[in-house]
C-alpha cells in the first residue's frame, strides 16, 4: 500500500459523463499517483453505466536519472571489478540479475523498490550500458562491454580519465546528488567520490571525478584554465589529473617525513650535548632507531 500525505480532488461534469480525478502526494516527494474515474450515465438501453478508472504513478526526472544512475554505477567497470557479490551473481545466469536482489541494495532501496519505475527509468538510459530482459524483471551489463580483469588494469583503464577537483565547502549540504547534479552541466560522467577525512570521515572538499574518455578529462581541466569553476559562486576550484595530485601528495608525504627526521635528529643531538655538558658516566642513552651507547 503506497503511503500517502495528501490527495486533491476534482470532479468534472459534462452533460451525462462524470470524471473524477485524485491526485495523490506520497510520502516520497519524487512519486505522485493520479486516478482518473470516469462514469457515463448516458442511456445505453437494458446497459449499466459505463464506468472506467485509470490510475497512474508519476516519477519526477530527477529520480529517473537518479535510478539511472545508480544502476549504471552497479554495473559500471569500477564497481563490478571490486564487488565480488555481485560479480558472482552475474555468473549464475548469463549475466542477468534479478531486479529483486537490487532492490533489497540500500542505495536503490532509498529510492524505490518499484519494478516498473526502475525499468521505465533505465529506457530512458543511453549509455548503452546495460540490457532489459523481455519481461522486465532482470538486468545485465551488455555481453560487448567486457570488464577488466583485474583492479591494476582498471586502474590503469582509469588513469588518464580521472580528474581530482578541490575546493568544495566542507559541510553537510554538499551531497553526492548535488555534485553529479553540478558536475552534468560539463557533460556525462561515470563516476564521482568524496573523499573523506582520514579521522572523521567527513568530506574533506576534494572529489574525483571520472570521465567517459581521455578526452573529455583533458578537455574539462583545459576549459578549467580558460574559465574558472565555481561551485555555488564560491571560491575557485582548483582541477588535474588525478594521478598528478597522487605524484604532489607523494612529494609532500617524503617532504614531511624528512622534515620529521631532521626534527628527531635536531632533538637527539641537543641531548646528546646536555649529557655531554653534565659529564654523566656510565650513563645509558636510548637513541632513534633503537642503538645504545655508553659514555664512560
Amino acid at each position: 500500500m503506497t503511503d500517502f500525505i495528501s490527495s486533491v480532488e476534482e470532479t468534472v461534469v459534462n452533460g451525462d459523463v462524470v470524471t473524477t480525478t485524485t491526485e495523490i502526494k506520497t510520502m516520497n516527494p519524487d512519486h505522485s499517483v493520479t486516478t482518473t474515474t470516469t462514469v457515463d450515465k448516458t442511456d445505453h438501453a437494458d446497459e449499466d453505466n459505463h464506468m472506467t478508472t485509470i490510475s497512474q504513478t508519476t516519477t519526477s526526472p530527477d529520480l529517473e536519472q537518479k535510478i539511472i544512475r545508480q544502476v549504471e554505477y552497479y554495473f559500471s567497470d569500477i564497481n563490478m571489478v571490486r564487488d565480488k557479490f555481485l560479480k558472482n551473481e552475474s555468473i549464475k545466469d548469463d549475466g542477468w540479475i534479478p531486479l529483486s536482489l537490487l532492490t533489497t541494495f540500500k542505495r536503490l532501496q532509498s529510492l524505490t523498490t518499484d519494478f516498473q519505475t526502475i525499468m521505465n527509468a533505465l529506457k530512458n538510459s543511453f549509455s548503452g550500458l546495460l540490457q532489459l530482459n523481455e519481461i522486465e524483471n532482470k538486468i545485465r551489463r551488455h555481453p560487448n562491454r567486457s570488464l577488466p580483469n583485474s583492479q591494476a588494469e582498471l586502474e590503469l583503464a582509469l588513469k588518464n580519465r580521472t580528474i581530482y577537483v578541490k575546493g568544495f565547502p566542507q559541510t553537510d549540504d554538499v551531497t553526492l546528488d548535488k555534485l553529479f547534479n553540478f558536475f552534468e552541466k560539463y557533460g556525462a560522467t561515470d563516476n564521482i567520490q568524496m573523499k573523506k577525512k582520514f579521522k572523521t570521515k567527513e568530506f574533506n572538499g576534494c572529489v574525483s571525478v571520472i570521465f567517459p574518455t581521455e578526452e573529455k578529462a583533458q578537455e574539462f581541466i583545459e576549459n578549467s584554465k580558460i574559465i574558472p569553476i565555481k561551485y555555488n559562486n564560491q571560491s575557485i576550484l582548483e582541477c588535474s589529473l588525478e594521478d598528478n595530485n597522487d605524484n604532489e601528495k607523494e612529494k609532500e608525504k617524503q617532504f614531511k617525513k624528512e622534515k620529521k627526521q631532521e626534527e628527531l635528529n635536531k632533538q637527539t643531538n641537543q641531548h646528546l650535548e646536555k649529557l655531554n655538558n653534565e659529564n654523566l658516566l656510565g650513563a645509558l642513552i636510548h637513541l632513534v632507531g633503537k642503538k645504545y651507547i655508553f659514555i664512560n
